[in-house]
């Protein structure tokens, strides 16, 4: 018998932790695009062909 997965409960500084990230992301993310001149989109596809490559 396959049990399903077991839902993660976050506690309360989880919660927090997660909605700030939530709200500061985009922000970040356009900040860095635009101190880094675009190669942030370079770092994050080099990084995302290393992790594919260890699968």
């Amino acid at each position: 018998m396959v049990r399903p997965p077991r839902e993660h409960k976050m506690d309360k500084t989880q919660k927090n932790i997660t909605a700030m990230f939530n709200e500061i992301a985009p922000t970040y993310d356009r900040a860095n695009r635009i101190m880094s001149l675009g190669m942030d989109r370079t770092w994050r596809r080099r990084a995302c062909d290393l992790a594919l490559r260890r699968f």
